[in-house]
């Protein structure tokens, strides 16, 4: 037990293992999490390989439009942007008031008497 705490003394060698343990558990996070999704469509949904692809291919869309809204996002100058963000959060608080004084809030929680009156 000697050796390994004097190899582990050192700052770069223990920086070396924390980085190959967090890289060995993500590789086997990822695996897992990858073979419970396949197994699940396939024996719980009943589903075959177009149907596998025809989510995958659903599930990707929001990784591309946020590319293309990154993009769009670095042409815009910053204060415009912020302005924009702040209008934008402003008639979702807005909305949100307006929806609670009505009775029914779908952001925050849905009330009982909400899935009655629709």
């Amino acid at each position: 037990m000697a050796p390994l705490t004097l190899w582990l003394r050192n700052p770069v060698r223990r920086g070396l293992l924390m980085i190959v343990v967090a890289t060995a558990t993500a590789g086997f996070a990822m695996a897992a999490q990858g073979n419970i999704v396949t197994n699940y469509f396939e024996h719980d949904l009943g589903l075959n390989g177009p149907e596998f692809g025809y989510i995958t291919a659903i599930r990707e869309i929001p990784g591309f439009l946020l590319i293309f809204l990154t993009a769009l996002f670095y042409r815009v100058s910053l204060p415009r942007l912020t302005a924009g963000a702040l209008v934008l959060a402003s008639c979702f608080v807005v909305s949100e008031l307006v929806i609670a004084a009505v009775g029914c809030s779908f952001m925050l929680r849905i009330p009982d008497n909400c899935i009655e009156r629709w």
